[in-house]
């Protein structure tokens, strides 16, 4: 379905489930460029909020009258079970519907694209990159997986080439994806409720190599144990970005993980030319996102941080960052 859609063509999209970070992104992205965005989600939260004010109609509750004879396109989140009336709706109707995913594909595909992956890291990396292109008049159109603290958005806006986007291996998802970058910042099992086994995770990443442009390359840890057999066969350029690692790069954010991510956003900054002064000030000024290591004020004499982390490794990762800081 989504190869015979023209997004060039398309001129009302609307989004169920628009309250995800991605979705909420992509709804930014399609008002970017003049189109009429509507959306629908279970709540009104201070995200859809800002979309309302930005010009997206949100309709709370989700029912099948949100969808009417105008909308051109459905996208919708994955977590949108198939009998959902606003999905029953749109099939009536006859509406292109496609997932957020193939959606993101369309969209991002035709820039010169910059696709972030990895177990850990993807977000803070990505949002990386955007500040050093930006700092460095790249202005990119980036797509991250958080709001960035500099901004309060996960959306940016831009009239370059470039695109910068986190790309989830979650179903295979990043599969729709056809970067002329690829970062994989690292490699574990996980997600556990999609992924068998760790060698079921490198084959995605596997054919998402495959898929890098001509002429484009891969960014990754060559000495990581679980990535080298994955890059071992790239018919694309492979490029160490531990070469780029400075274990005293001064951050704002703390924690081995975080100088670890620099170092990949600083290859992507070498690869692209970009002056490395530039770059270093950029990431020395970087104030993080949402929900990744964020201070939140004080209670009682006790600094409080709001953490994403999750997996046993990024938990390790958060704690000792909050040593190294404190």
């Amino acid at each position: 379905m989504s190869s015979q859609i023209n997004l060039n063509q398309i001129k009302r999209v609307h989004f169920i489930g628009i309250g995800g970070i991605g979705m909420s992104s992509l709804a930014r992205h399609f008002l970017s460029e003049k189109k009429s965005v509507s959306g629908s989600d279970r709540d009104l939260t201070d995200l859809t909020k800002a979309l309302v004010k930005e010009g997206v109609a949100v309709h709370c509750p989700q029912v099948a009258e949100n969808i009417t004879d105008d909308i051109e396109l459905v996208i919708y989140t994955e977590a949108m079970a198939a009998d959902h009336e606003e999905m029953v709706a749109a099939k009536k109707l006859g509406v292109p519907m496609i997932n957020y995913f193939d959606a993101l594909g369309l969209a991002m595909n035709p820039y010169y694209l910059i696709a972030v992956a990895g177990t850990h890291g993807k977000t803070t990396t990505t949002a990386m990159i955007t500040d050093i292109f930006e700092a460095a008049e790249k202005d990119p159109t980036t797509v991250v997986g958080s709001l960035r603290a500099k901004t309060g958005s996960n959306y940016r806006a831009g009239k370059s080439k470039y695109a910068i986007v986190e790309a989830c291996e979650y179903k295979r998802d990043f599969l729709s994806l056809r970067p002329e970058i690829l970062v994989i910042t690292n490699l574990e099992l996980e997600p556990v409720a999609y992924f068998k086994s760790l060698a079921d995770v490198q084959d995605a990443f596997r054919t998402l190599i495959s898929q890098v442009q001509e002429g484009g390359c891969v960014l990754c840890d060559t000495s990581d144990p679980a990535v080298a057999p994955v890059v071992a066969d790239a018919a694309v350029d492979v490029i160490d970005y531990r070469q780029f690692f400075d274990v005293q790069l001064a951050l704002k954010q703390p924690g081995i993980h975080n100088r670890l991510n620099a170092a990949a956003a600083q290859a992507v900054a070498s690869y692209e030319k970009i002056d490395v002064g530039v770059a270093t000030n950029a990431l020395q000024e970087f104030r993080g996102t949402w929900r990744r290591f964020e201070y939140k004020g004080e209670l009682n004499g006790a600094h409080i941080y709001d953490d994403y982390a999750h997996h046993p490794t990024e938990i390790k990762a958060t704690i000792q960052a909050a040593r190294e800081l404190y």
